[in-house]
């Protein structure tokens, strides 16, 4: 199955994602405004000795698993930033989520609240000062010693301006807000600006479905970079609960982000049990695409050419929602080889308004059902031709 007939050369280090244009994204923020009325903001102003005592007390998260590979690592930067401090130079105000359980959670302003955070643990000395150059050289225990001025500075006078979103925010405005106050060094992608209020047992589902066995066999070791890989579960997710797999139809009116926004929301109020329900679903849909496509599950392929190309997340979405219908036992039963493989290029070949619809307005729902439609037929189709010659040879 999958012989040597099909590979040809493929940096697999450089391997990124197919581009898709989802051009409906650029018009959905006024497709869909939000009622002005439902924000909730309030602004509360706390000295750094009170930060301090909100994360001991884990009252403010200050590591949310999204953003950890985004702290700054140069110490001069860092140290301007305590300058600043110490100079008693107001800061750009913080944004936090504050959750239902009270817990705020960083949505912008991370990069600075951990440097300071971590100025005041010890964990890095001053360097490269501009205005207050004989402190180069000190850490934070160092000033309460030999500068207690600006030791009280830090901890007692200066006053950091939080604007906390409250938890009664409907989704598509928090959302919303979100992305407007997005203003980090490196900006939050849709997904990450997602999981800054995902309740620990959705990070967990989204996690433990992306690390899993099956998806990694699936995607070829694909790594969680940014959390793509975690929006490809949640597409899963979303897409699956939209489609009717009896009529072969997905009832899909919103752009992609609002669909996704809403479904990780719905997956915020589920309870654990029905959580389960998706992972278990999606790994059979995974050993299916293993199954059935080999190394090249969810890359547009093309007959006169076997390139391994990069994994298009719409086929992605397209494929698992479809496949995790059937039982994975039975299509090994089946002996199947490489012929819905084989099908699936031609179709890409031969049918090129099917073929754009992975490439052109992907999200866009008549496409959509394009995606859904004519993939399931071309599946149906291989097993039935499958299974007459398997009773022939019987």
């Amino acid at each position: 199955m999958f012989d040597d007939k099909y590979i040809s050369d493929w940096d697999e280090e450089n391997e990124e994602f197919e581009f898709e244009d989802e051009d409906e994204r650029e018009n959905e923020e006024e497709e869909i405004p939000f009622n002005a009325e439902l924000i909730r903001v309030d602004t509360t102003p706390i000295t750094i000795d009170h930060m301090q005592r909100l994360i001991e007390r884990e009252k403010l998260n200050l590591f949310p698993e999204f953003q950890r590979r985004k702290v700054w690592k140069e110490i001069k930067r860092k140290s301007l930033l305590i300058e600043s401090l110490m100079l008693r130079i107001p800061l750009p105000v913080f944004y936090v989520y504050e959750d239902e359980d009270g817990i705020w959670h960083v949505v912008d302003g991370l990069q600075r609240l951990s440097t300071i955070y971590d100025f005041i643990q010890d964990k890095f000395a001053l360097k490269g000062l501009q205005y207050l150059k004989y402190l180069d050289g000190k850490k934070f225990s160092d000033l309460e010693s030999e500068y207690p001025k600006y030791h009280n500075r830090i901890m007692n006078n200066v006053k950091l301006t939080i604007n906390v979103i409250d938890a009664t925010t409907p989704a598509q405005v928090k959302y919303d807000i979100f992305r407007r106050i997005n203003t980090g060094g490196v900006p939050l992608n849709a997904q990450e600006i997602r999981n800054s209020t995902a309740k620990a047992q959705v990070r967990k589902l989204l996690n433990s479905m992306v690390t899993s066995e099956e998806f990694q066999e699936a995607t070829n070791g694909m790594k969680d970079l940014r959390m793509q890989a975690q929006e490809l579960a949640l597409r899963f997710i979303a897409f699956h609960s939209i489609y009717n797999f009896e009529d072969n139809i997905v009832s899909y009116k919103k752009g992609i982000d609002a669909l996704l926004d809403e479904t990780f929301d719905e997956l915020n109020h589920m309870k654990q049990k029905q959580l389960i329900k998706y992972r278990r679903i999606f790994k059979n849909a995974l050993k299916n695409s293993s199954l059935l496509f080999g190394s090249y599950a969810f890359r547009r392929v093309s007959s006169y050419n076997w390139r391994k190309n990069p994994i298009n997340k719409s086929l992605f979405t397209c494929l698992t929602v479809i496949l995790s219908y059937y039982d994975h036992d039975h299509l090994v039963g089946m002996d199947i080889g490489d012929r819905v493989l084989d099908a699936l290029a031609e179709k890409f070949d031969e049918d090129i308004e099917f073929s754009e619809s992975f490439s052109k307005g992907t999200t866009d729902p008549y496409r959509v059902n394009i995606q859904f439609k004519r993939t399931r037929e071309l599946i149906d189709e291989e097993l039935r031709n499958a299974k007459k010659i398997n009773d022939k040879e019987l």
